[in-house]
């Protein structure tokens, strides 16, 4: 592990961070997607899964525009979010509850996205990283997006059969 010795060298730790994040997310989905009993959630996980993996080829393309290396870090608050993520599907023994617990986990996981890809814009922008900016925002954007789904998902459908 090398020190950070300037700005640039910061956006581009955070960007390796945010890169295996997703690249941890996308395999969690997929694993999460098979514990699931309703088909709404379900389809609401296969498609964030392929907004996972879009995101994954804009930070592919990110590294390039700034030609550095995307290997090299690990993001260990992400593997902590999915390791809780499984816990907490493995202790519930109601579909339901399940369900809306699963839910929760990968709201928990669309936060911490939230949060790395807004600190990423803003320092795309300070560094006047145009070109990466925008690909950055439209993670962004897709991370809310998918957050609002699942909101509504689970106010609508999800928790109300786990209440039930």
């Amino acid at each position: 592990m090398k020190n950070i010795i300037d700005f640039m060298g910061l956006f581009v730790e955070q960007l390796k961070e945010q890169k295996d994040g997703e690249r941890q997310q996308l395999e969690a989905l997929k694993k999460l997607r098979e514990q699931t009993t309703s088909n709404a959630l379900q389809g609401a996980i296969d498609v964030h899964i392929g907004k996972t993996r879009e995101q994954m080829e804009r930070l592919e393309d990110v590294f390039s525009l700034l030609e550095r290396n995307i290997h090299g870090e690990n993001n260990m608050g992400v593997k902590g979010l999915i390791d809780e993520a499984f816990e907490l599907e493995m202790r519930c023994t109601d579909d339901d509850v399940r369900d809306a617990g699963i839910i929760a986990s990968i709201q928990h996981l669309n936060h911490h996205n939230i949060a790395s890809y807004g600190t990423l814009c803003t320092y795309a922008e300070e560094l006047a990283e145009k070109n990466v900016a925008i690909l950055l925002r439209e993670s962004l954007a897709e991370e809310k997006n998918t957050d609002r789904m699942l909101s509504g998902l689970a106010k609508e459908e999800i928790n109300l059969r786990a209440i039930h």
